[in-house]
């Protein structure tokens, strides 16, 4: 930031254009000047549906004056994105720029050191990785095991091979190579990016440090865990993570992401020694209530463990059924058709991780539920809300023979 006249100012940019805030942390809303405002209504930036309506704040002076309450879709600051910001128009033509709490509250823990914020937000998601769903196995990407035959003691495969979007945050540094490094078991052990430079070695030293930079800061936006940075190499670490960025000796630029946190859920749930999760009688109603509560109290972490700010997910036992809970955030105008399809999706998904074997499903039908229920609200751009609501029979979930396909899922999802 830059510290001027006894005030800090930070540059953004506000649904992709360049602005320079005022960093004013007493300040209520994000609030742009006319003059702004014109400009994003021109590039068909700020549109009708982003005006709330009219709001009333006080000035300097004192005085009372009014603006217009909208919403901006996104601000970046330095590729730390604040998306679906509340934001006020000062109906002045030269009114300052002020990034407020509006703005202020998304970024979690932060601190001024001089003219520097330093955001400590963790938003690191713990089980995903370019979009990649670290917690999938090489068959949830359709392909055998038997790829892993000859995996001594490990195999990487291409991300065009495994069908995954290369549309991810990194994508404008163009790697070329892109690939997920899958160990004997099947599960995902790493995931590489290399980008290869051209030219002669003074061109291709120039390159790849200048990559390299761009790239530090681009993943210190994006994983606030303490790390040590070199000239050539940098790493950051956590308990859930580890990621190395490095020039190689040919200068070339080298990722590499290990992902430290996927624990097999299955054996959690089944081996936890501060509850026996175990398959127990049934008439024991003390031993009932300790399976189920323990049942909840690991799902509702592992599924708070995947929530992030578009997503909230939790479960929780009432009137006798198990209850997955997803609240989500969308960007788009989403009608209740949808709500449901995608609730389907989200059961499937969701039997997928914790009905993943016999065992499994077993411990859930000990647990005597009457359903497992499925519930989804969904809120769009509009902040307009829609539920759906699915569920499995205590019965049918007995019948269902695990590995399952989606279609069996989807046979016996209940209105």
């Amino acid at each position: 930031m830059k510290y001027e006249n006894g005030i800090y100012t930070i540059p953004c940019k506000v649904n992709g254009v360049p602005m320079k805030f005022i960093f004013d942390t007493g300040a209520s809303d994000v609030s742009i000047s006319l003059t702004e405002a014109k400009f994003l209504i021109k590039q068909g930036l700020l549109s009708d549906k982003d005006v709330k309506g009219k709001v009333k704040y006080k000035i300097a002076n004192g005085d009372i004056e009014e603006g217009t309450k909208i919403i901006l879709k996104e601000i970046n600051i330095d590729g730390f994105l604040l998306k679906n910001v509340e934001a006020s128009i000062v109906h002045q033509l030269n009114a300052p720029l002020l990034l407020g709490q509006s703005a202020i509250s998304k970024l979690g823990t932060f601190e001024l050191d001089g003219n520097k914020l330093i955001i400590k937000s963790n938003k690191e998601n713990k089980y995903d990785f370019l979009g990649i769903d670290l917690s999938k196995d090489i068959e949830d990407f359709g392909l055998s095991r038997v790829n892993l035959e000859n995996a001594k003691p490990i195999i990487s495969i291409d991300f065009n091979d495994l069908k995954i979007d290369k549309n991810h945050f990194l994508k404008d540094f163009e790697f070329d190579k892109q690939k997920v490094v899958f160990g004997k078991d099947g599960n995902i052990a790493m995931i590489v990016l290399q980008k290869i430079f051209s030219g002669n070695n003074y061109e291709k030293e120039n390159k790849s440090k200048e990559t390299y930079k761009s790239l530090i800061n681009i993943l210190d936006s994006n994983f606030w865990v303490t790390k040590t940075k070199k000239t050539r190499n940098s790493s950051w670490k956590s308990k859930n993570l580890e990621l190395l960025l490095n020039i190689d000796n040919d200068k070339s630029i080298n990722i590499v992401y290990v992902p430290k946190i996927l624990k097999n859920i299955n054996s959690r749930l089944l081996n936890n020694d501060s509850k026996n999760l175990k398959p127990i009688d049934k008439s024991n109603n003390k031993k009932l209530n300790d399976l189920r509560l323990g049942t909840e109290k690991i799902v509702t972490e592992t599924l708070e463990n995947q929530s992030s700010t578009n997503k909230r997910q939790f479960a929780r036992i009432l009137n006798n059924n198990f209850e997955f809970h997803n609240e989500i955030k969308i960007a788009y105008d989403g009608s209740k058709k949808e709500t449901g399809k995608l609730n389907e999706m989200i059961s499937y998904y969701l039997m997928l991780q914790f009905i993943s074997s016999n065992e499994m499903k077993e411990l859930f039908v000990d647990c005597n539920f009457d359903n497992l229920i499925f519930k989804i609200q969904v809120t769009n751009k509009n902040y307009e809300k829609t539920n759906s609501e699915r569920k499995i029979s205590g019965k049918n979930l007995e019948k269902l023979n695990v590995p399952f396909s989606e279609k069996e899922i989807l046979d016996i999802l209940e209105k």
